[in-house]
Protein backbone atom coordinates (compact mmCIF):
# COMPACT_ATOMS: atom_id res chain seq x y z
CA UNK A 1 0.00 0.00 0.00
CA UNK A 2 2.79 2.42 0.88
CA UNK A 3 6.30 2.17 -0.55
CA UNK A 4 8.08 5.21 0.82
CA UNK A 5 7.68 8.26 2.98
CA UNK A 6 5.91 8.63 6.30
CA UNK A 7 2.15 8.30 6.71
CA UNK A 8 0.87 9.88 9.92
CA UNK A 9 -2.61 8.88 11.01
CA UNK A 10 -4.81 9.97 13.88
CA UNK A 11 -2.11 12.26 15.29
CA UNK A 12 -2.42 13.11 18.94
CA UNK A 13 -3.36 16.70 19.79
CA UNK A 14 -1.49 18.44 22.56
CA UNK A 15 -2.82 17.22 25.88
CA UNK A 16 -2.79 19.29 29.02
CA UNK A 17 0.53 19.08 30.92
CA UNK A 18 -1.37 17.76 33.93
CA UNK A 19 -2.99 15.05 31.82
CA UNK A 20 -0.64 13.88 29.04
CA UNK A 21 -3.02 11.07 28.09
CA UNK A 22 -5.74 13.55 27.15
CA UNK A 23 -4.29 13.67 23.63
CA UNK A 24 -5.08 10.00 23.11
CA UNK A 25 -8.73 10.48 24.04
CA UNK A 26 -8.95 13.24 21.41
CA UNK A 27 -7.13 11.12 18.83
CA UNK A 28 -9.89 8.53 19.09
CA UNK A 29 -12.21 10.90 17.24
CA UNK A 30 -10.75 10.34 13.79
CA UNK A 31 -11.96 8.40 10.79
CA UNK A 32 -10.31 5.58 8.88
CA UNK A 33 -7.27 6.78 6.95
CA UNK A 34 -7.53 4.53 3.88
CA UNK A 35 -10.28 2.33 2.39
CA UNK A 36 -10.09 0.03 -0.64
CA UNK A 37 -12.77 -2.40 -1.79
CA UNK A 38 -10.89 -3.92 -4.74
CA UNK A 39 -7.80 -4.88 -2.75
CA UNK A 40 -9.94 -6.51 -0.06
CA UNK A 41 -11.72 -8.65 -2.66
CA UNK A 42 -8.39 -9.99 -3.92
CA UNK A 43 -7.01 -10.63 -0.42
CA UNK A 44 -10.18 -12.40 0.71
CA UNK A 45 -9.68 -14.86 -2.16
CA UNK A 46 -6.13 -15.81 -1.15
CA UNK A 47 -5.97 -19.59 -0.76
CA UNK A 48 -2.41 -19.96 0.55
CA UNK A 49 -2.54 -17.51 3.43
CA UNK A 50 -1.42 -13.88 3.55
CA UNK A 51 1.40 -11.78 4.95
CA UNK A 52 1.37 -8.22 6.31
CA UNK A 53 4.62 -6.28 6.62
CA UNK A 54 4.72 -2.80 8.15
CA UNK A 55 7.30 -0.45 9.64
CA UNK A 56 5.48 1.48 12.34
CA UNK A 57 6.14 4.00 15.08
CA UNK A 58 3.15 4.17 17.47
CA UNK A 59 2.32 7.46 19.14
CA UNK A 60 0.84 5.89 22.26
CA UNK A 61 1.95 2.89 24.30
CA UNK A 62 -1.46 1.78 25.54
CA UNK A 63 -3.61 1.72 22.43
CA UNK A 64 -6.52 -0.63 22.86
CA UNK A 65 -5.80 -2.70 25.94
CA UNK A 66 -9.03 -4.66 25.48
CA UNK A 67 -9.30 -8.00 23.67
CA UNK A 68 -8.86 -6.51 20.21
CA UNK A 69 -6.85 -3.32 20.50
CA UNK A 70 -6.56 -0.63 17.83
CA UNK A 71 -6.43 -1.57 14.16
CA UNK A 72 -3.30 -0.76 12.18
CA UNK A 73 -4.55 -2.48 9.02
CA UNK A 74 -7.19 -5.06 8.20
CA UNK A 75 -10.10 -6.30 6.10
CA UNK A 76 -13.10 -4.74 7.80
CA UNK A 77 -16.68 -6.02 7.62
CA UNK A 78 -18.06 -3.22 9.80
CA UNK A 79 -19.33 -0.77 7.19
CA UNK A 80 -23.01 -0.03 7.75
CA UNK A 81 -22.97 -1.76 11.12
CA UNK A 82 -23.90 -0.07 14.38
CA UNK A 83 -21.02 -1.79 16.17
CA UNK A 84 -17.67 -3.36 15.31
CA UNK A 85 -18.10 -6.57 13.31
CA UNK A 86 -15.73 -9.51 13.09
CA UNK A 87 -13.08 -8.50 10.49
CA UNK A 88 -11.76 -10.99 7.96
CA UNK A 89 -8.37 -10.25 9.43
CA UNK A 90 -6.74 -7.41 11.28
CA UNK A 91 -3.36 -6.40 12.66
CA UNK A 92 -3.81 -4.55 15.94
CA UNK A 93 -1.69 -2.86 18.58
CA UNK A 94 -2.66 -4.37 21.92
CA UNK A 95 -1.44 -4.45 25.50
CA UNK A 96 -0.68 -1.93 28.20
CA UNK A 97 2.17 0.54 28.56
CA UNK A 98 5.43 -1.36 28.84
CA UNK A 99 3.85 -4.56 27.55
CA UNK A 100 2.77 -3.56 24.05
CA UNK A 101 2.19 -6.26 21.48
CA UNK A 102 1.10 -6.72 17.88
CA UNK A 103 -1.90 -9.03 17.49
CA UNK A 104 -3.17 -10.75 14.34
CA UNK A 105 -6.86 -11.74 14.34
CA UNK A 106 -8.42 -13.96 11.66
CA UNK A 107 -12.15 -14.54 11.21
CA UNK A 108 -13.21 -18.20 11.57
CA UNK A 109 -16.97 -17.67 11.66
CA UNK A 110 -19.72 -15.09 12.01
CA UNK A 111 -18.91 -14.54 15.69
CA UNK A 112 -15.63 -16.42 16.14
CA UNK A 113 -12.01 -15.58 15.43
CA UNK A 114 -8.52 -16.87 16.15
CA UNK A 115 -5.72 -14.57 17.22
CA UNK A 116 -2.00 -14.60 17.88
CA UNK A 117 0.03 -11.94 19.67
CA UNK A 118 3.72 -11.14 19.45
CA UNK A 119 6.07 -11.11 22.39
CA UNK A 120 5.16 -8.18 24.64
CA UNK A 121 7.24 -5.05 25.09
CA UNK A 122 9.25 -5.73 21.93
CA UNK A 123 8.81 -2.24 20.48
CA UNK A 124 8.65 1.27 21.89
CA UNK A 125 5.98 3.92 21.66
CA UNK A 126 5.81 7.69 21.91
CA UNK A 127 4.10 9.42 24.79
CA UNK A 128 3.41 13.08 25.34
CA UNK A 129 6.68 14.97 25.95
CA UNK A 130 9.00 12.09 25.01
CA UNK A 131 11.39 11.94 22.08
CA UNK A 132 10.09 9.81 19.18
CA UNK A 133 10.95 6.14 19.36
CA UNK A 134 12.48 4.10 16.57
CA UNK A 135 10.51 2.39 13.85
CA UNK A 136 9.72 -1.27 14.41
CA UNK A 137 9.06 -3.90 11.76
CA UNK A 138 5.85 -5.87 12.21
CA UNK A 139 5.13 -8.99 10.16
CA UNK A 140 1.91 -10.95 10.62
CA UNK A 141 1.22 -14.02 8.54
CA UNK A 142 -1.15 -16.89 8.12
CA UNK A 143 1.23 -19.50 6.77
CA UNK A 144 0.13 -21.98 4.06
CA UNK A 145 -0.25 -24.55 6.86
CA UNK A 146 -2.76 -22.26 8.59
CA UNK A 147 -0.47 -21.38 11.49
CA UNK A 148 -0.56 -17.73 12.58
CA UNK A 149 2.79 -16.07 13.32
CA UNK A 150 3.49 -12.50 14.43
CA UNK A 151 6.99 -11.05 14.30
CA UNK A 152 8.30 -7.87 15.93
CA UNK A 153 11.71 -7.01 14.49
CA UNK A 154 11.94 -10.62 13.26
CA UNK A 155 11.23 -12.10 16.72
CA UNK A 156 8.43 -14.65 16.04
CA UNK A 157 5.62 -16.13 18.06
CA UNK A 158 3.29 -18.69 16.46
CA UNK A 159 -0.04 -20.31 17.20
CA UNK A 160 0.00 -23.93 18.26
CA UNK A 161 -2.79 -25.01 15.92
CA UNK A 162 -3.61 -24.09 12.35
CA UNK A 163 -6.49 -21.76 11.56
CA UNK A 164 -9.19 -22.24 8.93
CA UNK A 165 -10.43 -18.76 7.93
CA UNK A 166 -14.05 -18.05 7.09
CA UNK A 167 -14.04 -14.70 5.33
CA UNK A 168 -17.21 -12.68 4.82
CA UNK A 169 -17.88 -11.03 1.43
CA UNK A 170 -17.88 -7.28 0.83
CA UNK A 171 -14.97 -6.56 3.16
CA UNK A 172 -12.81 -3.49 2.62
CA UNK A 173 -9.12 -2.95 3.21
CA UNK A 174 -8.73 -0.29 5.91
CA UNK A 175 -5.80 1.45 7.53
CA UNK A 176 -5.92 3.18 10.89
CA UNK A 177 -9.41 2.31 12.12
CA UNK A 178 -12.49 0.13 11.73
CA UNK A 179 -15.35 1.08 9.40
CA UNK A 180 -17.90 2.12 12.03
CA UNK A 181 -20.04 5.27 12.32
CA UNK A 182 -18.14 8.18 13.83
CA UNK A 183 -21.30 9.45 15.55
CA UNK A 184 -24.42 7.86 16.94
CA UNK A 185 -28.04 9.02 16.60
CA UNK A 186 -27.77 11.76 19.21
CA UNK A 187 -24.75 13.29 17.46
CA UNK A 188 -22.25 12.19 20.10
CA UNK A 189 -18.87 10.76 19.13
CA UNK A 190 -19.02 6.97 19.00
CA UNK A 191 -15.75 6.47 20.90
CA UNK A 192 -16.55 3.00 22.22
CA UNK A 193 -16.75 1.58 18.70
CA UNK A 194 -13.57 3.23 17.42
CA UNK A 195 -10.39 1.24 16.86
CA UNK A 196 -8.21 4.24 15.95
CA UNK A 197 -4.56 3.42 15.74
CA UNK A 198 -2.37 6.49 16.23
CA UNK A 199 1.13 6.57 14.82
CA UNK A 200 3.34 6.59 11.74
CA UNK A 201 3.76 4.04 8.97
CA UNK A 202 6.84 4.15 6.75
CA UNK A 203 6.20 1.02 4.69
CA UNK A 204 3.13 -1.20 4.40
CA UNK A 205 2.77 -4.23 2.13
CA UNK A 206 0.31 -7.12 2.05
CA UNK A 207 1.12 -10.30 0.14
CA UNK A 208 -1.43 -12.83 -1.11
CA UNK A 209 0.68 -15.67 0.27
CA UNK A 210 1.63 -16.85 3.70
CA UNK A 211 5.41 -16.81 4.10
CA UNK A 212 6.87 -19.49 6.35
CA UNK A 213 9.10 -18.80 9.33
CA UNK A 214 12.12 -20.10 7.40
CA UNK A 215 11.40 -17.69 4.54
CA UNK A 216 11.03 -14.69 6.85
CA UNK A 217 13.77 -15.42 9.35
CA UNK A 218 15.94 -17.19 6.77
CA UNK A 219 19.36 -18.33 7.83
CA UNK A 220 19.07 -16.36 11.06
CA UNK A 221 16.99 -19.23 12.43
CA UNK A 222 19.64 -21.84 11.66
CA UNK A 223 22.85 -19.83 12.06
CA UNK A 224 22.67 -17.23 14.81
CA UNK A 225 26.40 -16.54 14.44
CA UNK A 226 25.82 -14.98 11.02
CA UNK A 227 22.91 -12.85 12.16
CA UNK A 228 23.19 -9.13 11.56
CA UNK A 229 21.36 -6.67 13.77
CA UNK A 230 18.72 -4.67 11.92
CA UNK A 231 18.12 -1.24 13.42
CA UNK A 232 15.19 0.60 11.80
CA UNK A 233 16.39 3.98 10.54
CA UNK A 234 14.64 7.32 10.87
CA UNK A 235 16.37 8.73 7.78
CA UNK A 236 14.57 9.13 4.42
CA UNK A 237 14.42 6.04 2.21
CA UNK A 238 16.00 6.58 -1.21
CA UNK A 239 14.62 5.14 -4.43
CA UNK A 240 17.84 3.14 -4.80
CA UNK A 241 17.23 1.56 -1.38
CA UNK A 242 13.73 0.57 -2.46
CA UNK A 243 15.09 -0.90 -5.71
CA UNK A 244 17.70 -2.83 -3.72
CA UNK A 245 15.09 -4.43 -1.49
CA UNK A 246 12.87 -5.33 -4.46
CA UNK A 247 15.84 -6.97 -6.17
CA UNK A 248 16.65 -9.02 -3.06
CA UNK A 249 13.07 -10.14 -2.54
CA UNK A 250 12.56 -11.09 -6.18
CA UNK A 251 15.82 -13.06 -6.49
CA UNK A 252 15.62 -14.76 -3.11
CA UNK A 253 11.89 -15.08 -2.49
CA UNK A 254 12.56 -13.88 1.08
CA UNK A 255 11.24 -10.75 2.75
CA UNK A 256 13.88 -8.36 4.06
CA UNK A 257 13.55 -5.16 6.12
CA UNK A 258 14.44 -1.94 4.35
CA UNK A 259 17.24 -1.28 6.86
CA UNK A 260 18.97 -4.66 6.58
CA UNK A 261 22.74 -4.34 5.97
CA UNK A 262 22.42 -6.47 2.82
CA UNK A 263 19.98 -3.94 1.36
CA UNK A 264 22.52 -1.20 2.00
CA UNK A 265 25.26 -3.18 0.25
CA UNK A 266 23.11 -3.79 -2.82
CA UNK A 267 22.06 -0.14 -2.79
CA UNK A 268 25.72 0.95 -3.04
CA UNK A 269 26.08 -1.04 -6.26
CA UNK A 270 22.87 0.38 -7.71
CA UNK A 271 24.00 3.93 -6.96
CA UNK A 272 27.02 3.20 -9.18
CA UNK A 273 24.71 1.87 -11.94
CA UNK A 274 26.24 -1.57 -11.39
CA UNK A 275 23.19 -3.83 -11.47
CA UNK A 276 25.30 -6.87 -12.35
CA UNK A 277 27.52 -6.22 -9.36
CA UNK A 278 24.43 -5.77 -7.18
CA UNK A 279 23.09 -9.15 -8.27
CA UNK A 280 26.47 -10.81 -7.70
CA UNK A 281 26.66 -9.29 -4.22
CA UNK A 282 23.30 -10.83 -3.40
CA UNK A 283 23.88 -14.22 -5.04
CA UNK A 284 27.17 -14.62 -3.17
CA UNK A 285 25.20 -14.71 0.09
CA UNK A 286 22.64 -17.28 -1.06
CA UNK A 287 23.06 -20.99 -0.59
CA UNK A 288 23.65 -22.80 -3.91
CA UNK A 289 21.41 -25.68 -2.81
CA UNK A 290 18.51 -23.40 -2.03
CA UNK A 291 18.38 -20.03 -3.76
CA UNK A 292 15.27 -19.15 -1.77
CA UNK A 293 17.19 -18.94 1.53
CA UNK A 294 19.45 -16.00 2.22
CA UNK A 295 22.61 -16.75 4.20
CA UNK A 296 23.53 -13.32 5.57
Amino acid sequence: AFQSGDVVMNPKPNGAPSDPDQGYQSAQRHRTFFVSEGVATKLSACTSGFTIQAFVRPWFPFQGNDRTGNMIVGLSNSEGMSSVANPNFGLFQTGDSGAEAATLMVRTGASTASSQSSVTGAYTSVRQGEAPGRYSELIATQEPSGVLTVYVNRIPRSSVQSVRPSFAPNAKLVVGNELVPLTVANGQTNVDQQRNWSGEIRHLAIYCRGFTRAEIVGALEESKIKAEVVNPSNSPISSARQDARRMIERLSGSLVPIDHPMVARVEEKLLRNDRVGAAKTLLATMRPANRGILDF
